[in-house]
């Protein structure tokens, strides 16, 4: 006799005593776990934006913790990353910002950098936001006006410390004081103080109380305070020349602890 040959449908496989089984891929993946949603014509693809924003920015993004960035990347459902500020190039003090994700996805996440940000361009050089200028005038220092050149100021590294405060507190209260808005670099004493003039001047001179030499920043730059530290008393042997060392500027708060510790 002859042996019937049966079929079975294509795509579909057949367990004894059971229902029938898809054998369709699974959807896939996304970022965090859950299916990436789809349109008309398939899935979102994920690409990467750039885009630069001010270092001191980079704290204000990141948050404590880095509780704000992961903030934006739960509620934008992104990746981000950002430029480590030892990578950070000195003389044009930006960092990037990469964000990966759908397009939709980006949008969300840059509006929320853009909120925390006070400068912000594209990485093709478009200005996004640049508040920069009138910062001062945004924290209650002045009526909007823009601001005078920053007078840039040059102390000794190890005295940076000093204007800094425990926990940032003696740059705040000059600020506050002045009405400024001071950027320091620990690395090389170096010194901004933004402001209008008046403003500026201010803050100098609660600036200089802190420290014992300050220059106008540059070769040749005016001396505007230098005043000898820690001279022996009378009769008391003359000690040698200090021995200075380099260490990696962000090892160097381990070697200060804290609050001088």
């Amino acid at each position: 006799p002859r042996r019937r040959r049966t079929t079975r449908p294509r795509g579909r496989s057949h367990s004894r005593g059971g229902p029938a089984e898809s054998r369709s891929p699974p959807p896939r993946q996304g970022a965090r776990g859950g299916a990436r949603r789809q349109d008309s014509l398939g899935e979102e693809e994920e690409t990467k934006v750039r885009v630069w924003v001010h270092h001191l920015d980079c704290a204000r993004i990141i948050g404590k913790g880095g509780r704000q960035m992961k903030e934006i990347e739960s509620r934008s459902r992104t990746r981000m990353k950002v430029q480590r500020e030892d990578d950070m190039e000195a003389a044009v003090k930006e960092r990037y910002i990469d964000i990966v994700g759908a397009r939709a996805e980006q949008k969300v996440a840059l509006e929320m950098v853009l909120e925390l940000a006070t400068f912000c361009r594209e990485d093709e050089g478009e200005v996004l936001k640049d508040t920069r200028a009138h910062a001062t005038a945004a924290d209650g220092a002045g009526d909007g006006e823009p601001q005078d050149p920053p007078l840039v100021l040059e102390v000794l590294p190890d005295e940076v410390g000093k204007v800094l405060g425990r926990k940032g507190e003696t740059v705040k209260q000059i600020e506050k004081e002045s009405g400024t808005k001071i950027e320091l670099e620990k690395a090389v004493g170096k010194v901004e103080i933004y402001g209008r003039k008046e403003a500026q001047d201010k803050a100098l001179e609660l600036l200089l109380a802190e420290v014992s030499y300050a220059k106008a920043w540059g070769e040749g730059g005016e001396i505007l305070k230098d005043q000898p530290r820690g001279r022996p008393a009378e009769g008391a042997p003359e000690l040698p020349p200090p021995l200075k060392l380099w260490v990696r500027d962000r090892e160097a708060g381990r070697v200060i602890g804290r609050g001088g510790e």
